[in-house]
């Protein structure tokens, strides 16, 4: 467990061997929970220095107004020690996902409350690459920016779910408010009609607003809990969400032998059209091609050269 004497960062005394404990932590957290290029530890507290620490600050430690100082047994301390370690770190605010009070829809054993868990690109490229052998560094980051597309950039994360993979009953599962789906106008009004009052037909100022795919010809259909439709496969770790997360992207690979080489060249339109065949998703396959290779473009950016 690292230590450190005096406070680092702004406003912090910044004594030289305490910067170079607090860059060096902040190194070893870089690409497992921050999509930044490791710094270069001089012992020298410069801006950059400070910007890092609000990133982990803003990202690991989930402070709604990050000072850019580590003190001496203060929280980002602890949550630098702890995710350098290789372990999952829970803000004290928060609480665990699996305990976290909030609203349940309904009575059943198998729901949890729903909590946004937001791990970042490069946490997610790490643990690929941990776990999945036959994928390169491309390839990582090709399923990573599938994450990142059905997630909102990460940010509508829940329950460790990285794929919004939907669930049955009788598995461990959370709601979640607004799901969309889009079908054809006859499909749209049947759904709706059975839909116990839970299902209505979007406008076209909501899809407009939202930012939601619907091909010409097509319907969004808008779904609230506790529909079937809004019920999402729940984790209670990012190691057990990512693991199940793989599996799928595993069973289409054993089917479709070109997937693997399709994700590992980094081909985001040949991936997408993949992952249509298979009903992954049932919006434009443009849209989802085009978004995945905004989101690659941003994660190439933010961790350097694959």
């Amino acid at each position: 467990m690292a230590s450190i004497k005096k406070s680092v960062g702004f406003k912090g005394d910044n004594q030289s061997p305490d910067v170079v404990v607090v860059q060096t932590l902040l190194n070893e957290c870089v690409g497992l929970l921050m999509p930044r290029i490791p710094q270069p530890v001089t012992g020298f507290c410069d801006l950059n220095t400070i910007e890092v620490i609000k990133d982990f600050q803003l990202r690991v430690v989930k402070s709604k107004s990050p000072d850019g100082r580590v003190d001496p047994g203060g929280r980002t301390l602890e949550a630098l020690n702890t995710v350098a370690s290789g372990k999952p770190y829970f803000p004290k605010t928060a609480g665990a996902p699996s305990s976290s009070p909030g609203k349940k829809f309904t009575d059943s054993a198998n729901e949890v409350v729903t909590q946004r868990t937001t791990p970042s690109a490069g946490e997610v490229v790490a643990l690929l690459k941990r776990n999945w052998t036959e994928l390169t560094e491309a390839g990582a980051r090709t399923l990573t920016a599938q994450f990142m597309h059905e997630t909102g950039g990460g940010q509508f994360c829940f329950n460790w779910n990285l794929g919004n993979v939907k669930s049955g009953a009788n598995e461990l599962h959370m709601y979640l408010k607004g799901v969309w789906e889009v079908d054809s106008p006859d499909q749209a009004n049947a759904q709706v009609a059975k839909s116990g009052g839970r299902g209505r037909i979007a406008t076209a100022e909501e899809i407009k607003k939202h930012g939601w795919s619907c091909p010409e010809g097509k319907n969004v259909v808008v779904f609230d809990p506790p529909h079937p439709q809004c019920r999402f496969r729940a984790y209670t770790s990012l190691q057990e969400g990512a693991q199940k997360w793989m599996g799928h992207h595993k069973n289409i690979a054993a089917k479709n032998p070109k997937y693997i080489t399709e994700v590992n060249s980094g081909d985001c339109a040949a991936v997408a059209k993949s992952l249509k065949k298979v009903g992954y998703y049932t919006g434009g396959e443009a849209d989802y091609a085009r978004s995945m290779t905004s989101q690659k473009a941003k994660i190439d950016k933010s961790l350097g050269p694959a």
